[in-house]
């Protein structure tokens, strides 16, 4: 009796390996960003007319954001979540996440040890080119709500002179 209990267990392990690692690959699908151009220069219009900028709805710092979030997640939700925003801060880290895709990490406190901060998900990598961490930025995109980070998606970056 031991041994026909033995083809069984190990099947059921085998299953849960093949689920865990399709949860793995479901959560980054959900967490990643949808295809994009990867490059500013391949971005070719066959219209005439100038592109007409989108105005952010709402302009806030990356602390106050952030706070926002950390105070209540659906409030905050509600107030930033889909809408365009121009968000003011400081960077703190500068990257590329897991998919490949190009980010900033603004600062949203007084604790140089953090972790968690604003990540806004550059619309082009080159738009990180030349940054550095302390420098001061303006950025411009869709709020995504907070998963540890709050995000940020598709952003164009401006510097503070």
């Amino acid at each position: 009796m031991n041994n026909s209990t033995k083809p069984a267990s190990k099947w059921k392990t085998w299953h849960k390996v093949v689920i865990g690692i399709c949860a793995v690959f479901f959560v980054l699908i959900l967490v990643s960003d949808p295809p994009k151009e990867k490059d500013a220069n391949t971005n070719i219009s066959t219209s005439t007319a100038p592109e007409k900028k989108k105005e952010p709805e709402l302009t806030v710092s990356s602390t106050k954001l952030y706070q926002d979030y950390d105070a209540n997640e659906i409030d905050a939700d509600n107030a930033y979540k889909g809408k365009l925003i121009q968000v003011n801060g400081k960077i703190i880290d500068i990257g590329k996440d897991i998919t490949n895709d190009a980010y900033v990490l603004l600062n949203v406190g007084k604790d140089p040890y953090q972790m968690l901060g604003v990540q806004c998900m550059l619309k082009y990598p080159a738009l990180g080119s030349g940054l550095k961490k302390g420098d001061v930025v303006t950025v411009i995109g869709k709020c995504d709500g907070k998963l540890g980070n709050v995000f940020i998606r598709n952003c164009d970056l401006t510097k503070a002179e």
